[in-house]
């Protein structure tokens, strides 16, 4: 059985470029999320277009038989006939549009939940990628600089191994390794803040993939509601009433 296991930057390059090809199959799955979505809404505004123009033209007959009606004392003359019955036409044809909307409304909050559950999945996998990426740019500055991490724990472990016995006492279960790890840890974690804030550039940054330094822009969706359970579920639950109405 081989015991021996893959160098540490090995290991964190495979881990990284699997965490990244998962937030590409993301990204594809929030793509097509999308374009649903966005068919979905022209053919909802399209349906709201065609209901506006039907009732606006069974208006305007409805006022031209009214009229004519009017002006010829109450008879009811072809014409008017006509129009009353383009009137009816009119407000039928509109009828069955808003029942087409209302198929449309239930598929178009459908694909709004479906495009924020991807684009949520998105950023996660957006997010784990980047934890995985400074993970690799850890272990290329431990092999950099193996040796002055190995002397710098030595020193960490020495001080600790010689510190009082009241201390050792009070150490709350830790060993000393754990103590001098602790040690460069914090000091490790000093040094990257006070670089951050004076806005350095973090070694690896300039190179960057584009799509995981920020989120991605999900417009008309709201990456507030991604993160709110409460908006998801509220939607979920508007969609099943309507599919059961």
């Amino acid at each position: 059985m081989n015991t021996h296991s893959a160098p540490p930057i090995e290991e964190a390059t495979r881990a990284y470029n699997d965490a990244y090809k998962q937030h590409g199959e993301a990204v594809t799955a929030f793509t097509t999320a999308h374009e649903t979505l966005s068919r979905v809404t022209l053919r909802r505004d399209r349906m709201r277009a065609m209901i506006a123009a039907a009732d606006t033209e069974s208006a305007a007959h409805k006022a031209e038989w009214v009229r004519r009606l009017r002006e010829d004392d109450g008879e009811l003359s072809p014409e008017v006939k006509k129009l009353r019955k383009l009137q009816r036409d009119g407000e039928e044809l509109a009828s069955e549009y808003r029942d087409m909307l209302d198929e449309s409304l239930i598929a178009h909050q459908q694909a709004e939940i479906d495009a924020l559950l991807a684009a949520r999945n998105m950023d996660e996998r957006r997010r784990a990628a980047l934890i995985k990426l400074s993970e690799l740019e850890l272990a290329r500055a431990l092999e950099e600089s193996v040796s002055g991490f190995a002397r710098a724990f030595a020193l960490a472990t020495l001080a600790h191994e010689q510190s009082p016995v009241v201390d050792r006492r009070f150490s709350q279960g830790r060993t000393v390794d754990e103590k001098a790890m602790a040690t460069i840890v914090s000091a490790i974690t000093a040094q990257a803040k006070s670089a951050a804030q004076a806005n350095a550039m973090p070694r690896g940054a300039d190179d960057l993939p584009a799509d995981l330094a920020k989120k991605r822009d999900i417009t008309p969706l709201s990456w507030d509601d991604t993160e709110s359970q409460i908006t998801l579920h509220r939607k979920q639950a508007a969609v099943a009433a309507k599919s059961a109405a």
